[in-house]
């Protein structure tokens, strides 16, 4: 039987793609950036956006230049971005009762910035709350389940039931959320349309999963993975005998549909987190906490943990597919 030559062509073409692995060539630190927890990149990743002091931050790449919008609420979780770069989603807690200060649900607002306004198109959502990259859905936690609704929060159904499994944000189209299993820690991806799970890959018992960075086609994600193998012990204090341990992140990639997942670069010491991913793949953001040789252990002992998170870095992790 003859195959078609464009048949072929597509062929080849897919198995290229299953079979490329990235690395990463260098890193370079960004200068001029103010730095605050967590921050995420937008799609083409000239700016970023994080929260910080009842302040959602706009830090704009090129220029150093940052903007502070006044929330005027308890912020929680991190900011995330629509896949088209207009808007930055960000979560308040909603407290009920004025005697009493207690907090029972989430209100998801979306802040544009082409307009300079917020509304709050996803309010009163029981469980974290997480946006679709188009905004038309809003996956949220309700019990033992993963709740999904639409784009204002109402006719929430159930996408998960049974063994627990933690919502670890959506895939790059909006099709599918990528989920972790309590029991079992494996990732798959959980469709939206018929509720069907897709396995992708184990992880290791002893290891951690942070910062889902999605290439635009869908094709993989990197991701951080924390794990005990990498750990180091400082000591506590100078006058006692307690240690406090620090796990140093590692990136990794999850190629899809396969899910065999492998290890891009070992980090240097100190913690990584992951922001953003070019289009392309072929540039990752991240902010890097370093600790000097040395200087945890003297900082502890003189000044408490207070020093702990003294060099913050923006930095930039250049890749390439092999």
């Amino acid at each position: 039987m003859r195959i078609p030559i464009s048949a072929a062509i597509l062929l080849l073409a897919s198995s290229l793609t299953a079979q490329r692995q990235f690395r990463v060539l260098s890193e370079d630190s960004v200068p001029g950036y103010s730095y605050t927890f967590f921050p995420h990149f937008s799609p083409d990743l000239k700016s970023s956006a994080s929260l910080d002091n009842g302040a959602l931050v706009i830090h704009t790449v090129a220029t150093a230049q940052e903007k502070r919008v006044a929330v005027g609420c308890i912020l929680f979780g991190e900011a995330s971005w629509s896949s088209d770069g207009r808007f930055v989603f960000y979560v308040c807690l909603r407290q009920e009762g004025a005697a009493v200060k207690r907090f029972s649900s989430f209100e998801l607002r979306r802040y544009d910035l082409q307009t300079g306004q917020t509304d709050s198109p996803f309010s009163q959502v029981r469980g974290y709350p997480q946006p679709s990259p188009n905004g038309e859905n809003l996956s949220f936690h309700g019990g033992p389940s993963i709740m999904l609704a639409d784009a204002n929060g109402k006719a929430p159904r159930p996408m998960s039931g049974g063994a627990f499994i933690a919502p670890e944000g959506w895939n790059a189209d909006g099709s599918a959320i990528l989920v972790r299993s309590a029991r079992s820690h494996r990732l798959s991806l959980l469709s939206i349309a018929d509720g069907s799970i897709k396995q992708l890959a184990p992880l290791p018992p002893d290891a951690d999963f942070y910062s889902p960075e999605w290439l635009a086609d869908g094709s993989g994600f990197f991701f951080i993975l924390f794990s005990e193998a990498d750990s180091r012990r400082y000591r506590a204090s100078l006058w006692t005998d307690a240690f406090y341990t620090w796990r140093d992140g590692q990136v990794w990639f999850c190629p899809v549909p396969s899910g065999n997942m492998y290890q891009v670069m070992h980090s240097a010491p100190g913690y990584l987190q992951l922001g953003g991913v070019s289009p392309d793949g072929a540039t990752l953001m991240a902010v890097r906490n370093v600790y000097p040789p040395g200087f945890w252990e003297l900082a502890a002992g003189l000044f408490g943990q207070t020093l702990g998170h003294e060099r913050p870095t923006l930095v930039r992790l250049r890749l390439v597919a092999r």
